[in-house]
């Protein structure tokens, strides 16, 4: 179910979830050759736990949105803290729903439908200041009432007064409950407001030049550096050993990876969770920033200045990632990240949630995004399984056999196909990630803010046949070079996926620029991640918008049902070379056990994905240069072994975009996609990246606006 564009008020229903009866909530798999599962949740006494993580009842920071009333509101923030407080029987969610002073409102400045009720949730939120034994006393009432938590709530000094932060830290006699997240139902939320995700620019490698003079100065004293390889063997990536000084957050990036590629999930969702468990990372280390934002709990968890320090940091954001990969990745916990966790010196059954430690802060940053993240349309606890409905009008086509032209009802449509696996089963994947439109984003208005308006070409135009025409060709005309630029690209089942390839990427950066393992590192890299991984999430959801709004027809068939009967030259299969071939047998240079990515030709996924992460790439590094390299020895081929490459080939890009297109143009190499998918998804990524990149730095500068893209 795709959320309302409108907040819920206290008094009324939530929304629920969709049904997904369907699927089985356990265990799930499909056939996509990506598979689908989910994680199993411990539920806490009342439905208030995440993994066994238990949170403080009806507790919500809450602002205004009304651009007059801001900065009156900031002026009472500095004068005095205030108590703030929900209603009996309200609960608002601020993960991505809640409105703090306005600053993320794209339009904060104008008037729009929220700003009735936001102000009428301000009169009700924003309580009267009470004398401190009054505060905690009534605070101690409303926990027993919601039989819950006995902690009572603290006051919180909206970031302001930070000269005065340790005096006023002594004076509290409360601390573990500040201001924390429901765990426990779903929120139904504006699907654009407030969400997790972002990055701050920065070269870490002249750290004092970048904290005081920012980025795009510290750019200009980057040395250049000379392209570095990574080596590829039988078409799998030749990962080099984590180097010593990697900070904590690559570290746990590493293990995310690792969790994609023993998991079967498809690109969306892997987009959607390295996001996740890079904002969880995030917002556990914006508790020991002097600036930046949580995601969901705001400045709520902010430590006092001589709480932040590197190993609380680490500490902090370890707990947080470890609880969102679980929670993302559980068939990997004991063989990669429970492992990871003790590397570091770290009790991964530790779930403390006293926010006065690192480990409690970390655990309560995981739980309170991961109970947004779970009924945020993903269907993650369903498996991910579609609950919208669709089907294909066409029939399934088995490549085993001769094109039955009878089969395709609609040649605008996508065509499921039938095929044997890696493993020998014979499989029929259906649309991956058909409901993923209803997905909440992180920084889009809404999944169709980028909706094509043109959509693909359309079957007896001259457009349809014409590509359809070009791609054949270039199937004809594969050389070596093309053949290993789709291999290195394919990113498929059992790999990182290419969400993960951009996250690869981003290592690489960090260790090019020596990020390394100090603090200003930590914070260098925690931004990175935190906008790349964002932004290729919301590349997931307006690209996946386009796909199940056209659901258009792949190459393979619509050019066997083009030119069945009729001779084309392109390539033959595997060692035949380009010859003639009836086009009702043409076959893209995949391989026979993933023939063609189980959804729909428009738009491309990998174009998006890659135009979105090298954009990030561009505006964090303040410099498109790349210099980074593959080398695939003779004979390396997966798809011709032993014969292709004739001889050693790298490919290397000097910069992000050349990179990212040669990702895009991969696709066409491949027979996955006909051009105007790629181009159009490349523009589409490179503006889904600017929102997110704009997005993401209001949360590092604590709230303050930005402007925002356009």
């Amino acid at each position: 179910m795709k959320t309302s564009g409108r907040m819920r008020r206290p008094d009324q229903p939530r929304e629920t979830e969709p049904s997904s009866t369907s699927a089985p909530r356990t265990g799930a798999t499909d056939e996509s050759g990506f598979g689908q599962w989910r994680g199993d949740v411990a539920d806490g006494g009342g439905g208030a736990g995440i993994g066994g993580i238990h949170l403080p009842p009806h507790w919500r920071w809450h602002g205004n949105d009304l651009a007059g009333r801001v900065q009156r509101d900031r002026r009472r923030r500095r004068r005095r803290f205030r108590q703030l407080q929900l209603p009996d029987g309200g609960a608002l969610g601020l993960c991505a729903a809640g409105v703090w002073a306005g600053a993320f409102d794209e339009g904060a400045g104008t008037t729009n439908h929220r700003n009735d009720e936001c102000e009428r949730f301000r009169r009700q939120i924003l309580r009267p200041r009470f004398p401190d034994h009054g505060r905690q006393k009534q605070a101690v009432s409303s926990s027993q009432r919601l039989g819950r938590c006995s902690q009572p709530a603290v006051p919180i000094d909206g970031g302001r007064g930070r000269d005065n932060a340790d005096r006023e830290y002594a004076d509290r006699s409360f601390q573990a409950a500040l201001i924390q997240a429901e765990v426990g139902g779903p929120h139904r939320v504006a699907p654009n407001r407030h969400r997790p995700f972002g990055i701050r620019a920065a070269a870490l490698s002249r750290r004092e030049f970048l904290v005081r003079a920012g980025a795009g100065a510290a750019a200009l004293f980057v040395p250049s550096i000379q392209p570095m390889s990574l080596s590829r063997l039988l078409g799998e990536v030749v990962r080099p050993s984590p180097h010593a000084d990697d900070s904590v957050v690559v570290r746990w990036n590493e293990a995310a990876l690792q969790g994609v590629r023993e998991s079967k999930l498809g690109p969306p969702m892997v987009a959607r969770a390295l996001a996740i468990v890079n904002t969880a990372a995030f917002d556990a280390w914006a508790a020991y920033d002097h600036h930046a934002v949580g995601t969901c709990l705001g400045p709520a968890l902010r430590r006092a200045p001589r709480e932040r320090t590197l190993a609380n940091k680490e500490i902090a954001v370890s707990y947080a990632a470890y609880r969102a990969a679980v929670d993302l990745f559980p068939g990997s916990t004991r063989t990669v990240f429970d492992p990871l966790m003790r590397n570091l010196g770290l009790d991964p059954n530790n779930r403390n949630t006293d926010l006065t430690s690192p480990v409690g802060v970390g655990n309560v940053a995981a739980a309170a995004l991961l109970d947004f993240r779970h009924s945020d349309g993903a269907n993650q606890l369903g498996g991910y399984s579609d609950y919208t409905g669709y089907n294909s009008p066409n029939d399934p086509m088995d490549i085993r056999l001769p094109f039955e032209p009878k089969g395709v009802h609609d040649p605008n449509a996508w065509q499921p196909l039938r095929y044997a696996d890696k493993s020998g089963s014979t499989v029929t994947p259906n649309f991956v990630g058909a409901h993923w439109q209803h997905v909440t984003p992180f920084a889009l208005s809404s999944s169709s803010q980028l909706r094509s308006t043109t959509g693909p070409a359309r079957f007896g135009s001259f457009e349809y046949l014409a590509q359809a025409r070009a791609l054949v060709e270039l199937s004809g005309g594969l050389t070596d070079e093309h053949k290993m630029i789709a291999e290195y690209w394919a990113d498929g089942p059992n790999s990182e996926l290419p969400p993960g390839h951009w996250d690869l990427f981003a290592q690489f950066v960090a260790r090019r620029d020596n990020h390394g393992d100090g603090e200003r590192g930590v914070d260098a890299d925690i931004k990175l991640f935190f906008a790349l991984t964002n932004a290729i999430f919301d590349a997931s959801v307006c690209c996946w918008d386009n796909k199940r709004m056209f659901a258009s027809v792949r190459p393979i068939t619509a050019i066997r049902y083009l030119f069945i009967g009729q001779r084309v030259r392109a390539w033959g299969g595997p060692y035949r070379d380009t010859q003639f071939i009836d086009g009702a047998t043409w076959f893209p240079y995949e391989p026979t056990w993933f023939p063609t990515p189980p959804f729909p030709e428009y738009s491309s996924g990998h174009s998006t994905f890659s135009a979105a992460g090298a954009e990030v790439l561009r505006l964090f590094t303040q410099s498109d240069r790349f210099g980074l390299s593959a080398t695939f020895p003779a004979g390396t081929s997966k798809i011709e072994p032993g014969t292709v490459p004739a001889s050693d080939l790298t490919l290397s890009w000097a910069t992000f975009s050349e990179a990212a297109d040669q990702a895009g143009m991969s696709r066409r190499y491949g027979g996955i996609h006909f051009e105007q998918a790629d181009l159009d998804a490349r523009n589409a990524g490179r503006l889904v990246a600017r929102q997110a990149w704009a997005k993401a730095q209001s949360y590092f500068a604590g709230g303050k606006a930005v402007e925002r893209w356009t």
